[in-house]
């Protein structure tokens, strides 16, 4: 193909590779968070349930998620398909 753009596998090195993790943390906690407050919300009505996303262990999660050890994860290339 000629005059086409390498759309190959692409390392993600230092603050891109952090931001993918932190965007895939912040990813992760949305949509493990408002399922459950939408549940919670649901059955309010018939028993007593309280939805509480606690701070201090939302703050691991998130520091988990953006730690090194991601970030050099998301920095690795892909290996090709084939």
């Amino acid at each position: 193909m000629s005059g086409g753009t390498d759309l190959g596998p692409v390392a993600l090195d230092g603050p891109p590779g952090v931001l993918v993790a932190a965007f895939g943390a912040a990813g992760g906690l949305l949509l493990g968070g408002f399922p459950g407050w939408v549940l919670a919300r649901a059955s309010a009505g018939d028993t007593a349930v309280a939805f509480g996303l606690p701070p201090p262990r939302l703050l691991v999660v998130v520091l988990v998620g953006v730690s090194p050890e991601h970030s050099r994860a998301a920095a690795r290339p892909v290996a090709p398909h084939g």
